[in-house]
């Protein structure tokens, strides 16, 4: 410790209480202190201030008493507490989400900024900006779980804006073809070509920008259609509509009046072809009538009254026809023309197997036929009797013939016909045999006439076979016939040796 230096002893002065104040004052004590004095002042002063600070401030400066160890953790700050290894865990997962989000993120802002967002969604698009910047400053502090909240409200707002970009789109294709539709081309172009900038290859915003641009030429030819439409003069509207769609296919104006136009002339077509139809149906011209109807049907095909009309008119057709052609059948008849009447019925039944007449006129046309048939098969051929089977079919024939209660002159001569055949096929004709007397002669259907010279013989009338065979010879045969009209003489003799 420093030794306190002794203090300079002042000595005090002689000043005499009684004396007045004004006699007291010695004029040497007015004058100012000497430097000396006041050096002396100065460092006394700084001497005391020097010991107060030797002995004062040891106390000032040393800790205060020691308190208790309970009321030391009231008032001193607790040190913080180590995360536990869960909620360690915890972090680490909210950090690796944050990072995947983060991710997710920036693709989808990349995704955005290649769709032109800055023209339709730049609002939005800031917004969700501004809470991945959120989100990266509480990732900078560590505070990975408010930073995941933070992206996860940026991606939901980037996806919403995103799925809002078909919606921007729509908005201005609908906004174009309204443009369009009032034929205002500079908003019709400004429309789709907001989403072009979206959609370079959208196919409608391209169809509609040509359209937008093809207004001026088409603009007065649908000012010349919709005048010639209101004149009612439709061929010209509708030839003038031809001409914008050849300019433009997509213009829906013209095809939706197109539409109607056409609709117009194919009702009126149609009325007419009806009307027509009809006059022809009532005259009775039903060729014509089935031609109109036609031509109703193929304007509108399946319309129900042109079909009824038709179907009229075809019944009507086929009525007419089936009562001509009754009638010629039965005209065949009458004629006895039986195999063309058969063939005719056929005909009819075979469009409609339920005409009864039809039905009734081939049986009948059939038997008379098959009647007409057999008759004439013996009567121009009455050898055929010859033989026992034909003779009794002949029989049969001329019963039925004579059975037919009302004949007709053919019928009458073939019956007269047949029953002479038959007649004169049981009458004998006289033959001559002659041969050799060396050939052995047989007669089929006869019997041997073994070898003779010359034979006489009664046969009727029919087709015979002679043989004859002799040795050393070759055999012969003899075909003959055996008429009513002469005697008959037939050789039979073996010539060729062998």
């Amino acid at each position: 410790m420093v030794e306190p230096r002794p203090f300079e002893q002042i000595q005090p002065a002689d000043i005499n209480l009684t004396r007045s104040p004004q006699a007291a004052v010695d004029p040497q004590a007015l004058r100012p202190p000497s430097r000396r004095v006041w050096i002396a002042w100065l460092s006394g002063i700084i001497l005391v201030a020097a010991l107060l600070v030797l002995f004062l401030a040891p106390d000032l400066i040393a800790p205060p008493p020691a308190t208790p160890a309970a009321v030391t953790t009231t008032v001193a700050p607790a040190q913080p507490a180590l995360p536990s290894p869960y909620e360690e865990a915890q972090l680490a997962e909210a950090r690796r989400s944050a990072q995947d989000l983060l991710a997710k993120i920036l693709a989808r802002q990349k995704t955005l900024t290649e769709l032109q967002v800055q023209l339709w969604g730049a609002d939005a698009f800031g917004a969700a900006a501004e809470l991945s910047r959120q989100g990266d400053a509480l990732y900078r502090q560590r505070d990975f779980v408010q930073a995941l909240e933070r992206y996860r409200q940026s991606l939901v707002a980037l996806t919403d804006l995103e799925s809002q970009r078909d919606q921007v789109i729509a908005a201005a294709l609908e906004a174009g073809q309204e443009a369009l539709a009032r034929d205002d081309e500079a908003a019709a172009s400004t429309a789709f070509g907001k989403v072009l900038a979206i959609d370079s290859s959208n196919p409608t915003a391209l169809l509609g920008m040509k359209q937008a641009q093809l207004l001026p030429q088409t603009r007065p030819l649908m000012a010349q259609a919709r005048q010639a439409r209101s004149a009612d003069n439709l061929q010209e509207a509708q030839q003038i509509l031809k001409q914008v769609l050849a300019l433009d296919p997509g213009h829906r104006e013209a095809k939706s009046t197109l539409a109607g136009i056409q609709a117009t002339l194919v009702e009126q077509r149609f009325n007419s072809a009806m009307s027509a139809g009809l006059a022809a149906l009532k005259a009775g011209r039903l060729d014509s009538a089935r031609t109109e109807f036609g031509k109703a049907l193929a304007l509108k095909p399946g319309h129900p009254d042109a079909r009824a009309s038709l179907d009229q008119a075809n019944a009507r057709d086929a009525a007419q026809t089936l009562a001509s052609q009754l009638q010629k059948a039965a005209a065949l008849e009458a004629r006895e023309q039986w195999q063309e009447a058969a063939a005719l019925y056929g005909t009819i039944l075979a469009k409609d197997d339920t005409v009864v007449q039809a039905r009734v006129g081939k049986i009948r046309s059939q038997t008379r036929a098959s009647l007409d048939a057999g008759i004439e098969a013996i009567v121009t051929a009455p050898l055929r009797l010859s033989s026992p089977s034909v003779l009794r079919q002949g029989q049969q024939l001329l019963a039925d013939a004579r059975a037919i209660a009302d004949p007709g002159p053919r019928l009458q001569g073939q019956t007269a016909a047949l029953a002479r055949a038959l007649e004169m096929s049981q009458i004998p004709v006289s033959i001559t045999l002659e041969s050799d007397n060396q050939t052995f002669v047989t007669l089929l259907r006869v019997g041997e006439m073994g070898t003779f010279t010359s034979r006489q013989l009664s046969l009727k009338p029919g087709n015979y076979v002679a043989l004859g065979s002799r040795d050393g010879y070759r055999d012969v045969r003899v075909e003959f016939q055996v008429t009513s009209e002469g005697p008959t003489r037939v050789v039979v003799i073996c010539g060729d040796a062998v």
